[in-house]
């Protein structure tokens, strides 16, 4: 049983210009909703006809997706999903983040590989202008490098989705919380809705956005794959 079977344009449409999602099946407050790309909706509509999700757990209704996107797909997972949100602005005494900017320019090129040369790191820069020049993307630095990054990659519907990364070495020291509670409130200050699109088996991801009180609203199983 399915609340709404939705055909959209916006599954058509890459998540941090990297990632396609061209099924998104949603339980919200008891509900159940799936989104497809309109290339996918007959597909999708022909194989649920005689199917009461509310029966399947979790497990089964991803055997499910991955039978029927087996093929048209190829290289694609099926992997459940939290989306978290918050809505209040969180305090940032003590929080040395900082925007993302032409004057840390030189933090960035000197992060990453050593084997990514000048022309790559360029490159990278211009693929972040838009969300450097929206000022909604946070660093931490250390050592003059980036250590921790969070930014908006993508809005829809009001929703600002949060990307967020530390470097291996600096993990577990609080920077990536700094980050997120800069952007949560730079987002909210944009009377926009700050989103945390989480694998489930992320748990340290997981747990710093719950320490931020960042709450689910809904659980969903994804169909995705790489650009």
């Amino acid at each position: 049983m399915v609340c709404g079977l939705f055909g959209t344009t916006k599954r058509e449409v890459p998540l941090n210009k990297e990632f396609f999602y061209p099924l998104i099946y949603t339980k919200y407050n008891g509900e159940i909703y799936i989104s497809v790309s309109n290339q996918y909706y007959n597909l999708v509509l022909n194989n649920i006809k005689d199917i009461d999700f509310t029966k399947l757990d979790n497990k089964h209704i991803i055997a499910f997706f991955k039978k029927i996107f087996s093929d048209v797909l190829e290289n694609f997972e099926v992997k459940e999903m939290y989306r978290m949100y918050r809505d209040t602005k969180l305090n940032i005494t003590g929080n040395d983040a900082v925007l993302l900017n032409e004057s840390n320019k030189k933090c960035f090129m000197n992060t990453g590989k050593k084997s990514n040369d000048v022309s790559f790191k360029e490159k990278k820069w211009k693929e972040l202008k838009n969300i450097i020049d929206t000022e909604m993307i946070y660093i931490i630095k250390t050592e003059n490098k980036i250590t921790s990054m969070a930014y908006v990659s993508d809005i829809f519907a009001e929703g600002a989705n949060i990307v967020v990364s530390t470097d291996e070495k600096n993990r577990k020291k609080g920077y990536g919380k700094k980050v997120v509670v800069r952007l949560t409130n730079s987002i909210i200050e944009r009377k926009l809705l700050p989103i945390y699109f989480v694998n489930v088996n992320n748990k340290p991801s997981i747990n710093l956005a719950k320490s931020l009180g960042y709450i689910n609203i809904a659980d969903e199983i994804v169909v995705c794959f790489k650009k």
